[in-house]
This record gives C-alpha cells, sequence and structure tokens, in this order.
C-alpha cells in the first residue's frame, strides 16, 4: 500500500500548536517503515497569523485523483488534517469519496470520521452551516442515500442507494460460505482468496482485518448504517439474517475461547458509550505483521482500542 504524508505546520511556536515539519517528517517516514506502506510523497501546509492554508491540500486532492489509486493519507493527528472539526470532517468525507483512508501516526482511530464527528459535537457547533451539514449528513442516511465509500459488493446507484456489484457479492458470499460451511478462519480466507487472485476492489491482497470486517458489516444484510442511524431494507441483501446471526455467533464464540493466550480485559465494555450515535463501545484486539527494510526480519505488534459497536 502507497502512503501520501499531509503535514500542517504553523510559522508561529505558540504553545499547542501542531509540530514542526520536521518531527511530522520523521513520524511519518516510521510509520510506514513500522506497517509496511511505501511512502510516495508528501505535502505540507502553513498556516499563519491565524490564517488556515489548504493550498497543498488542494494539491493533493488534484494528485490523488490523477495517480492516487491504491493509496492512503497519512497524517499526525485529525486536528492536522484541518484545526476546525467541521473541516476536518469535509476533508474526510471529500478523502472517502476518493476511496482513500485517512490514518494517524499519533492516534490508534478505528474509523477517523467517527472521531472527527465526536470532535465536533463535543465543541457545541451546533449553528449555521455546521448545523445544516450535519442535518443533511443524517436526512441522507435516514433514506439510505450512500455516504462516501461503499462496502465491498455494492457501489452507488443513480438514486443514491447502494445497488449490488455482482461480482464482488459473489466473493462476499465466497468468504461467509468458507466461514461457516468450511469452517476456516479469517486468515485461512485471506488466504485462500490471494492464493486464487481473488482481489479486493483495488486489485490488492486480502488482509484478516479486511475479512473480518466483511464478516462484521450488517450492511449485507440490507440494513443501511451511518451516523448513528440504521434503515433496514433500505438496499438489496448480499447475505441472509439466518447466515449473519449463525457468523456472529461464531465470531462472539472465538473471541471468548481465549485460544491466543491470556489476554487484559476491557474494562470499559459495556459501560463506555459512543458520544456520537449512543452506541456501546467494544474492545478489539488486532494483530499486525510487517517485515523490516533493515535487516528482513519479520516484526509483529498488537493494536488494542474501543470502537463503536455501529462501526460508522
Amino acid at each position: 500500500m502507497r502512503a501520501i504524508g499531509y503535514f500542517r505546520v504553523f510559522s508561529d511556536t505558540e504553545q499547542g500548536v501542531p509540530s514542526p515539519q520536521v518531527e511530522q517528517e520523521e513520524s511519518f517516514s516510521r510509520f510506514c517503515q513500522e506497517n509496511g506502506y511505501e511512502p510516495i510523497t508528501t505535502f505540507v501546509d502553513v498556516d499563519s497569523g491565524g490564517r488556515v492554508s489548504d493550498t497543498r491540500y488542494q494539491r493533493m486532492l488534484r494528485y490523488i485523483r490523477k495517480k492516487g489509486e491504491n493509496s492512503l493519507v497519512v497524517v499526525k493527528s485529525l486536528r492536522h488534517l484541518h484545526p476546525d472539526p467541521q473541516e476536518t470532517v469535509r476533508c474526510l468525507l471529500e478523502l472517502d469519496g476518493l476511496g482513500v483512508r485517512v490514518l494517524s501516526t499519533d492516534e490508534a482511530l478505528a474509523d477517523p470520521l467517527a472521531a472527527a464527528l465526536q470532535e465536533w459535537s463535543t465543541q457545541r457547533q451546533r449553528k449555521g452551516s455546521g448545523e445544516r451539514v450535519r442535518e443533511a449528513m443524517r436526512t441522507r442516511a435516514i433514506h439510505g442515500k450512500g455516504l462516501g465509500k461503499p462496502p465491498f459488493g455494492y457501489r452507488i446507484g443513480a438514486d443514491q442507494k447502494l445497488e449490488i456489484v455482482p461480482e464482488e457479492a459473489g466473493t462476499v458470499v465466497l468468504i461467509y460460505r468458507l466461514y461457516l460451511q468450511e469452517n476456516r478462519g479469517v486468515r485461512l480466507i485471506a488466504r485462500y482468496l490471494n492464493e486464487r487472485e481473488i482481489t479486493t476492489r483495488k486489485g490488492g491482497r486480502w488482509s484478516i482485518v479486511g475479512i473480518r470486517d466483511i464478516l462484521r458489516n450488517r450492511t449485507y444484510l440490507g440494513t443501511y448504517s451511518r451516523f448513528g442511524v440504521r434503515v433496514p431494507g433500505s438496499h438489496p441483501p448480499i447475505i441472509s439474517n439466518y447466515i449473519f446471526s449463525r457468523v456472529q455467533e461464531r465470531l462472539s464464540a472465538k473471541s471468548t475461547q481465549g485460544g491466543h493466550g491470556r489476554r487484559l480485559p476491557f474494562l470499559l465494555t459495556g459501560l463506555a458509550h459512543c458520544g456520537y450515535c449512543g452506541n456501546k463501545m467494544i474492545g478489539v484486539n488486532r494483530s499486525q505483521t510487517w517485515t523490516r527494510r533493515k535487516d528482513g526480519g519479520e516484526s509483529k505488534g498488537e493494536y488494542r482500542y474501543y470502537q463503536c459497536q455501529s462501526r460508522y
């Protein structure tokens, strides 16, 4: 996966402003090395005298549209994408619409858009255009109209609702069959697809996280979920309720078996709630393996964080 670095610096040195450019460049380089990403280019916006610049951000968008396929954008934090939470949401939606993920070197964010929306809501900025933008997004969600990049297996149709992509839907059905009927784990499913050159939407290889996300995604039931709104029957389903329920039961059973050794409990599971939609937060363990460039050896890391059950 190719990575684009986006940095934001201030011309002054006031306390609390984003980190200097050199520090952000070093963080970006280290992040790519540790996670096996290929750094391809960087863009730097410089803010001065209270004026927020987006000249390089706009240039980055043009670059992505021309030759940014199979890439992601790496920032130090969401505040470095834009210091205004409302504008951060706009930027994330803009990048999401281009099919580009945003990752942070300093923040373990399962869903950057949800985190930005929560930050926006905590500042109680509910006046004028900000409230209209949020209300417009909720209205689209209530009517089942797609926002951002649709899940694998779907595309946004002429009526702005999700419609099935037959080739991708076939892969989704295959993943559920391999997991439920052939009793394969997520790692073996990813290997099965990669060995047969069944690729992701971008033509890439499947990962454990990608397989698990498909097995957990309620969109395949025909239910549209976004911004705390769930709309059953908003689009054609790919997976039946019976199969989906069986898969969730097996996933939940595996998560409580403790087959990976002793793990520390998530003390806030069931107690913490999403500040945006009110759903419960759940603890997530995710492992990642990468090849070190210096000696070719393999490193492995485990990441623990909380995410909203709605995942959106």
